[in-house]
């Protein structure tokens, strides 16, 4: 028998050969599923404490120099700072369905940065510009399905001895490819694109809002806005430039106008809801504070109106039921999935979190730089 440093066949020193204890019948099944039982209450906890835990608010802002944040809308803490390539700041941003990616204009706006943000970083990018041709991106929207982007874009064509303007377009981007698809022209002034909830229109928002076949790739009805023709109303003026509907597929605009009858000028919001298209236009005040930005609460009947001051709405009452002053001027609002907080930015380098109810500030999140007029979107984990 060989022994080479080990015991008989069969055995090993330094380890029990005690007997095999004894396990009633069903016994190995019982630990192998209490086993089981243990793992997937590890997991939960592991997940349910996870920065992208299901069902998880994370809010995505920008800033000068060129800074994506993912904040956790729990703690409302910075838990990711995301470094874009190139120069320029930082202006719209767009998140895809799954809530794993945003892609952001930046690059002095002719690039679209894509970024992973369970990464959190940049991992690749779309080039608009070539060398015959300067494109500005003003607006970017991903499809319902998330395979394709849309941005509208403002090129110039540049010859050999003069620069020339061409039509303003919509450019379709195959995401898995990153390869354009066709373009299509459309009306210039449009600074907002979104889907109907189906994905079977693609909203263009301007001076009107154009409301186009994404497949034919061309304008099939227009819904007016400078012109409305609400008696007593007269051209009406919309700033749109912040689209936060991400909470309640309702994009809300606010809107201000010369009241022809009274002969004063006044303010208000139109909402249009991308489940059926219907718009509902309302009348809120005599013009006495600038408002820039409008948000719907997805829990309640209330609008929230955003610049110098915060302004509650109630939408079945029309009209404004509270409103406090800021101490300093935000251009865009969005809100929690539960309605309870709202988070105000653009302008300088923080955002502020007030409670919707009380309209009471929470707290301050200071970024690294000022937000401009970058957007400020909302994403909640599937």
């Amino acid at each position: 028998m060989e022994t080479g440093g080990r015991g008989e066949v069969g055995t090993f020193p330094h380890v029990s050969q005690s007997p095999r204890p004894r396990v009633p019948k069903g016994g190995y099944l019982m630990i192998n599923k209490m086993g089981w039982f243990c793992f997937v209450i590890f997991v939960g906890i592991f997940v349910l404490s996870s920065e992208y835990a299901p069902g998880k608010d994370l809010l995505i802002a920008a800033s000068r120099s060129n800074y994506v944040y993912v904040i956790d809308g729990t703690t409302d803490e910075i838990i990711k700072t995301i470094e874009l390539q190139g120069r320029g700041f930082p202006f719209k941003i767009a998140t895809d369905p799954a809530g794993k990616k945003v892609y952001v204009i930046t690059n002095r706006w002719e690039t679209i940065a894509i970024v992973d943000i369970e990464q959190g970083k940049q991992i690749d990018q779309i080039e608009l510009s070539t060398p015959k041709e300067r494109v500005k991106a003003i607006e970017i929207a991903v499809n319902r399905a998330g395979d394709k982007l849309y941005v509208y874009e403002a090129p110039v064509e540049l010859a050999p001895d003069q620069y020339k303007v061409l039509p303003t377009r919509i450019r379709e981007i195959d995401l898995a490819t990153k390869k354009f698809i066709r373009s299509f022209e459309v009306p210039r002034q449009v600074s907002l694109l979104y889907f109907s909830t189906d994905g079977k229109k693609l909203y263009a928002q301007g001076p009107d809002i154009y409301v186009l076949d994404p497949d034919q790739g061309k304008v099939i009805d227009t819904i007016p806005l400078k012109n409305i023709g609400i008696t007593g109303l007269g051209e009406v003026d919309v700033l749109n430039f912040w689209p936060h509907y991400e909470q309640t597929n309702i994009v809300s605009n606010v809107w201000s106008a010369p009241d022809t009858i009274k002969g004063n000028f006044v303010v208000g919001i139109m909402n249009l809801d991308l489940n059926n298209g219907n718009t509902e236009w309302m009348e809120l005040e005599v013009f006495s504070n600038i408002i820039f930005s409008s948000v719907i609460s997805p829990t309640e009947k209330k609008a929230y109106l955003i610049y110098t001051t915060l302004s509650k709405v109630d939408l079945d009452q029309k009209r404004i039921t509270d409103r406090v002053k800021l101490d300093h001027t935000y251009y865009a609002g969005n809100i929690s999935s539960d309605g309870k907080k709202l988070y105000l930015g653009g302008t300088q380098q923080d955002i502020a979190v007030y409670d919707t109810s009380t309209l009471k500030q929470l707290k301050k999140i200071l970024l690294k730089g000022d937000q401009s007029v970058a957007s400020l979107k909302m994403i909640k984990v599937p």
